[in-house]
């Protein structure tokens, strides 16, 4: 699998940035994972909209939705003019309500599923799992399976004691990390802090840690350096990264 970074800032973007949004392919499969303000244009550097085969978004706070606004416009004209054929699957949280709703009325584009704790989809030859995380809105986690291959991806969340058993074992994880420890009040309404976030890291025996959700105005290296004291094979997000999703050579030890 690969993991592609479109946008990783929160709750806005810094200059030329943009927010919530990545790219999970496979060999068979796209999937955009959430889509906030500015995902869209950076999604088109690395892949013909068109191709996608499904999106995930895990809550709609304005920063991880917002563009899926642009991408229904994109996706209504191509079908419009022969270019994709087919409605685009989008899995959504079923509230709040009035949001549900207004994404539904776009029947000639997205075919809506609803996701439900404990859900589980088959996207060609990615398994996807969910968990309903503790944040202000109804909001999902996921993992994604290939094989013998997981990826972690928490989106908002506080911690809790379920985060580990569900993202255990990760090759990958993804997890939100809102705010530094000295900051740590503010992540009571629904967010990991850095050092919360690489504490499930070593809780959940990940091979590899990727940071995300990041507020604009802190210094990634404060960031950097407040997880490296709790786990030592972290990386930040960043607009363009590029990840690969494999068994390290100690992963494939342990396997036989």
């Amino acid at each position: 699998m690969k993991f592609t970074v479109l946008g990783c800032w929160a709750p806005y973007q810094k200059a030329g940035g943009a927010c919530s949004g990545y790219l999970l392919q496979s060999e068979n499969t796209n999937v955009l994972l959430d889509c906030g303000n500015g995902v869209f244009a950076n999604l088109q550097r690395y892949i013909n909209f068109r191709h996608l085969d499904a999106v995930i978004i895990s809550h709609f706070h304005p920063d991880h939705y917002l563009d899926l606004f642009c991408l229904r416009h994109a996706v209504m004209g191509a079908t419009r003019d022969g270019s994709r054929r087919g409605l685009l699957p989008l899995y959504i949280p079923g509230t709040p309500e009035k949001i549900y709703q207004q994404l539904n009325q776009y029947a000639d584009v997205f075919q809506i599923f609803k996701i439900e704790p404990g859900n589980s989809i088959v996207l060609k030859d990615l398994v996807f799992r969910f968990i309903r995380t503790e944040h202000a809105l109804e909001t999902y986690g996921l993992t994604a399976a290939e094989g013998n291959l997981k990826f972690g991806y928490t989106a908002d969340t506080r911690y809790f004691p379920g985060l580990v058993d569900f993202f255990r074992g990760c090759n990958l994880l993804v997890a939100e990390a809102s705010v530094l420890e000295q900051d740590k009040k503010y992540a009571e309404i629904g967010h990991l802090t850095v050092r919360q976030a690489a504490q499930l890291a070593n809780e959940t025996g990940t091979s590899r840690l990727v940071l995300t959700h990041f507020w604009p105005e802190y210094d990634p290296a404060r960031i950097r350096a407040e997880a490296l004291a709790v786990f030592d094979r972290v990386e930040l997000a960043g607009e363009g990264k590029v990840f690969t999703i494999e068994n390290t050579k100690e992963e494939n030890a342990q396997m036989k």
